[in-house]
Formats: structure tokens, sequence, C-alpha cells
């Protein structure tokens, strides 16, 4: 049994009519609708430009808002807060150690001022100390010049001066030391703590340590007192001994030698 298709009649495929049944080429519309070539408008009767809607609808280049009326990037944002506010320690830094650095200049200054002082008083006391030294010299000149000035005199002083001298030697070269002690005045004895010691001295001063014999040799007269000069014989050799012969309280007295 036939049964009748399913559903309504199609048409053909594509709606078209069967081959052959199409009008002929050039009865067709253009594509699009649009009138064959040659039917448009000529060119210049087109609107002219800027009639037209601006793309998007905005307003035409020119009637947009000023520049900084525009919304800032990201959306509206309030005013930028207040700038902050500058450290001022810096400052109290930078005046702290220009204190100090002024400071310490002044302070170097101050002790480089009290400085000359010690010196210009080490210099005085250096000058002081060649017057002083001066003041010795001249006064060792004038006492020089004194002994100067009492010219000696082959006359002596006291004609038993050359006695005196020799008879000391003569105690010393016997061993006698407390004899030849007792013929020094008091002020020559003060200067040794027994006639030992003095022994001691005068060995010294002849470079021996025994005497075998003395003679006078010259006698003067110096000032106010006399000098006489033995020649002596020790166990070294043959030296010379001066002995400075004196008065006092009526006694002749041996008070140097040399």
């Amino acid at each position: 049994m036939t049964q009748p298709p399913y559903g309504p009649p199609q048409p053909p495929y594509g709606g078209q009519p069967p081959y052959g049944g199409q009008p002929p080429y050039g009865g067709q519309p253009p594509y699009g609708g649009q009138p064959p070539y040659g039917t448009q408008p000529p060119y210049g009767t087109q609107p002219p430009y800027g009639t037209q809607p601006p793309y998007g609808t905005q307003p035409p280049y020119g009637t947009q808002p000023p520049y900084g009326t525009q919304p800032p990037y990201g959306g509206p944002q309030g005013p930028y807060g207040p700038p902050p506010k500058k450290s001022v320690l810096p400052w109290i830094i930078g005046g702290l150690v220009l204190l100090l650095s002024l400071g310490a200049l002044g302070l170097f200054l101050v002790l480089n001022d009290d400085e000359p002082t010690p010196v210009a008083t080490t210099l005085t006391t250096q000058q002081t100390l060649p017057t002083s030294e001066t003041e010795e010299t001249t006064e060792e000149s004038t006492e020089e010049t004194t002994e100067s000035a009492e010219e000696t005199s082959e006359e002596l002083n006291f004609a038993e001066s050359p006695e005196t001298a020799q008879a000391l030697i003569d105690l010393m070269a016997a061993g006698d030391y407390a004899g030849g002690y007792a013929t020094l005045t008091p002020d020559l004895q003060a200067e040794f703590a027994d006639p030992q010691a003095f022994a001691d001295e005068l060995f010294r001063t002849l470079g021996a340590t025994a005497i075998s014999s003395a003679a006078v040799s010259d006698a003067y007269g110096h000032g106010n007192h006399d000098d006489i000069i033995l020649d002596v014989q020790t166990d070294t050799g043959s030296t010379e001994l001066l002995l400075a012969v004196t008065e006092e309280a009526g006694v002749l007295k041996v008070f140097d030698f040399s």
C-alpha cells in the first residue's frame, strides 16, 4: 500500500524553480536588490561628508570637553592628600655637628694661645741662667783680678813660712799624720774628719803613697800670705807641692795645698 509523503509537499531544494524555469540572464534583479550597474546616482549626489552621524554617535571632533575635565584614568578619584611634612631631624643633626666643630676649633685656638706662655717662661729662665753664670764668672774674674792685683813678691810676708811648710811635709813623710794635721788652720782641718783623712787627700794630690824626702824650691809673698813650693820625692817619682802659709792668732798655719 502506498502512503502519502510525510508532511506537506515541499518545494524543490532551494525554493528555486527547476532548471530551465529561471528568467534569462539579465532579467534577474541584481545581487542585493540594488539596481544594475550604471543606474546608481552619479558620484557627487551622495550626502556631503559630515552629515552622516559620527561613528558610535559621539559628538564630532572638537566638541569634546576641554583637557583636564575628563575623569582620570580608572574612574573618578578624590583629590590628592596633603604632601608629607619634611623631617627636621637632619637640620638638628647638622646644627649639633656645626656646634661641636666650632667648639673644637675654639678649644684648639685657646690651647695654642696658652702654649706660648710656658715657652716664653722657659726662654726667660734659659736667658736668666746665662746671666747668673755670667755673674759667677764675673765674680771669679774679679777674684782672680784681685789676686792678680796682689802681685807676688820675692819678699815674704812671714820669714818663717818656708820652715812651717817644711815641718808639715817632714811630719807626713815620717808618718806623724796627727802632727802634720796640727799645722793646718782650723778651717782647713774642718774639711777632713781626722788626720788619716787629711793624709789620704795629701798623698792623692802627690799621686803617691809614701814620701822619702822634700826640699823648698821656691818661696814668695802673695798678698797677705806666702806661697811655698817644695820638691817632693815619693815612691812614684819627683813632684812639686805648693803650701799656702798664713798667720792666725800669731801662729803660722798652712791653710791650703795643691
